[in-house]
């Protein structure tokens, strides 16, 4: 349990109850299927995955997915077949890993799979873009050639996504790294979509080959986070969802040499006085104001199949992370999103989106109990699909154990064309066709059994019910400092694990991995690091620069395996030291930019005590239609303020003042008219004076 207390202006966390040795991590025990629209069902067709962060489809129907953690995997006939590990790809950086992929459009004759993955030389983080030859279903690790790179200075906000355009070039994402300001920087990396041919060279027709201090090999800027990009089958327009900060989710189309105005724009938002060279989205959404409840758009294919309802050719697929839905967008002759449409309000967790060759919709989950690849696929509205429930009772017990099985309560709305038929699979190997079974599972370990109901014409899948059979291993955390102290940026933190199981004894440093999260608001999760695998005694530093921390706290979370599978987590909640920075300008509503991202003021930041921060004020702003120049911040000097945010919190106010014409300013600084002529009159009149005056004192 947290409570949040306030005391002298500044918010302080503190915590109680946080033992939670020895929690088993369990999926519901009563699961009913996602909820798209009638005519379609949704089936799980790829689960024994680890962190699916992007799928594509070989023209022969086999399905490659990258996992973030470096892996890659090839489902071929029903069967994966892990094709490559990456030991060079580095998922312990924030948002880091395996994080993008694409097959060339000639895949069938040349075997390339090009990879986008993190990975830290000297310790300065890359972004790599390699691609692999293809043999059978596994890539050639010696095969491996790097056609594009680029080095950053923080850890996050990567970007990551390929696709190639219809000209046979190919696309890459590289977000802004947190460093805002180097998007609109040409010669930068960061907030960019670069072009490059299959092979690393750089198109000739690429928008800044000739400008100099620019990189060739860029197609457009001015982006936050391009984390998916779409291409148009059709007519090859590209798209881009950009992640937003803390206000925006938008999708762009993008031509040559846009910029789409991150950090001076954002969605629909311009936060200077003429935001008119910008890409204007065609599709954003907000976050509902400063700590709402975030979002985080995932956008997906522009859908060209026949398989689907004719209304859904050419929407764009966008699914939101954070909220866990997908919508249909609806677009106009000219590219533009005239409706959105509801999907499915219940999709956690989506990483990617792609059509297959059966003109399905796969979804990618990356975490959660429903992680893995989903299937969507239109059934037709004269059948409506049945619908699968799944429960059992006991879902964990010591061998040999007996579990009651439910399905009875699945149905089918329509009653057509025929009673429903099941088919049990309880993941050892045994199956039933009965609607409440019993089954006995004697071998220890972590089970998912799965229910398929079937009407006579179409079927469903429930989610997977857990079964855990045998004990979990116990799992004790030592924290320093100790739970309960609030943490401010740059503080180190430590911990130690150790994890006992019944029947294994002690468990090696091997079985438990690690991960620290930033909960955002709404339980939003961004990864700051892990997971790290095998170090049961480590620590980690709290980041002073970079990645906001705002309404934010860290999550430490452990993972214990025994030999059977079966698995405990352990979380501990950790919260900052609150530093209030209230921030506002004369007249109020002036944005600003505090670590180079837009604030609309008045705004009250909370992050953490001790973060490195820069704050800037705009040079000039517009105040209705009356334009303003900035004078000073109040008690501070300089239009830029750099500094550590203290305990307790700070104030800061940026005035500003009706800006002058340029006549104005000039008789601010020029001296009256006719003072240079008057000076030597002054000056002769002055010396007459003096001279008669001094005549009269010797007179005397």
């Amino acid at each position: 349990m947290s409570v949040r207390e306030s005391s002298g202006g500044s918010t302080r966390y503190t915590i109680r109850d946080l033992t939670l040795t020895g929690v088993v991590a369990l999926a519901a025990c009563c699961v009913v299927g996602a909820a798209p629209p009638e005519g379609f069902i949704q089936t799980p067709v790829v689960t024994d995955v680890s962190q699916p962060i992007a799928i594509e489809f070989a023209s022969d129907g086999r399905l490659f997915i990258a996992e973030r953690i470096g892996r890659v995997v090839v489902v071929s006939d029903g069967a994966s077949i892990e094709a490559l590990q990456l030991p060079s790809a580095n998922h312990t950086l924030a948002e880091g890993g395996l994080l993008g992929m694409a097959l060339h459009p000639d895949f069938v004759s040349n075997g390339w799979v090009y990879l986008f993955y993190t990975l830290v030389p000297e310790d300065k983080p890359h972004s790599r873009v390699s691609r692999f030859r293809a043999v059978g279903n596994t890539l050639d690790p010696d095969s491996e050639e790097v056609i594009w790179e680029a080095e950053f200075d923080q850890e996050g906000h990567f970007g990551g996504c390929l696709v190639f355009g219809l000209d046979g070039n190919l696309h890459v994402a590289a977000g802004e790294n947190w460093s805002p300001q180097r998007s609109q920087e040409l010669s930068r990396p960061e907030g960019k979509i670069f072009r490059i041919r299959d092979d690393g060279t750089i198109p000739v027709d690429n928008p800044f080959v000739n400008m100099p201090d620019a990189r060739p090999d860029v197609w457009a800027y001015g982006f936050r986070n391009p984390f998916r990009l779409a291409i148009d089958p059709v007519n090859g327009e590209l798209y881009a969802g950009d992640v937003g900060a803390g206000s925006w989710e938008e999708i762009d189309r993008v031509h040559a040499g846009a910029n789409g105005g991150w950090p001076l724009m954002e969605g629909p938002q311009c936060y200077i006085s003429d935001c008119s060279g910008f890409l204007t989205p065609i599709w954003s959404y907000g976050h509902g104001g400063p700590g709402g409840s975030g979002a985080s758009l995932i956008l997906g294919p522009i859908f060209r199949a026949a398989s689907f309802p004719k209304a859904y050719r050419g929407n764009i697929f966008a699914a939101d992370f954070v909220h866990s839905y997908i919508k249909r967008l609806i677009l106009d002759a000219g590219g533009t999103v005239v409706d959105e449409v509801m999907f499915d309000p219940e999709q956690p967790y989506v990483s990617d989106m792609e059509v297959g060759p059966d003109g399905a919709l796969y979804v990618a989950r990356i975490f959660g109990a429903q992680m893995g690849i989903h299937r969507i696929e239109f059934v037709g509205t004269s059948n409506e699909p049945p619908i699968a429930v799944a429960d059992a009772e006991p879902i964990r017990g010591e061998p040999p154990l007996t579990v009651q099985f439910h399905g009875s309560a699945s149905h089918d709305l329509d009653d057509w064309p025929g009673p429903l038929t099941y088919l049990w699979t309880f993941d050892d190997g045994a199956t039933s066709t009965e609607p409440d079974p019993q089954h006995t599972y004697v071998e220890r370990g972590h089970y998912l059994a799965r229910l398929t109901v079937h009407d006579g014409q179409v079927a469903n899948v429930s989610e997977p019910v857990s079964i855990v059979v045998g004990r979990a291993p116990l799992v004790a955390m030592v924290m320093l400092p100790p739970a309960g102290s609030l943490f401010r940026a740059g503080d180190t933190i430590s911990f130690a694990v150790t994890a006992f199981d019944p029947e294994d004894g002690e468990l090696p440093a091997e079985s438990m991995s690690w991960t620290v999260f930033i909960v955002r608001p709404g339980g939003r999760l961004n990864i700051l690091q892990g997971p790290v695998i095998g170090e049961p005694t480590a620590s980690f530093t709290v980041p002073t620069t970079g990645r906001t921390l705002e309404e934010s706290h860290l999550r430490i979370e452990l993972t214990a395996v025994d030999s059977d599978g079966i698995s405990t987590i352990v979380t501990r909640e950790l919260f900052p030291l609150v530093a209030p920075l209230r921030i506002d300008t004369i007249p109020s509503g002036i944005p600003v930019f505090l670590d180079e991202q837009p604030l609309q003021t008045p705004y009250v930041f909370n992050g953490p005590a001790g973060f490195q921060h820069v704050l800037r004020a705009q040079e000039t702003a517009e105040v209705g239609d009356t334009p303003h120049e900035f004078l000073e911040w109040s008690g501070f000097e300089g239009r830029e303020l750099s500094f550590r945010a203290p305990d307790g919190g700070a104030e800061f106010v940026a005035v500003y003042r009706i800006a002058k014409d340029d006549s104005q300013r000039e008789n601010d600084t020029a001296p009256p008219i006719g003072l240079p002529c008057f000076l030597p009159l002054l000056g002769l009149a002055a010396a007459l004076w003096l001279g008669a005056h001094w005549r009269g004192r010797r007179a005397a």
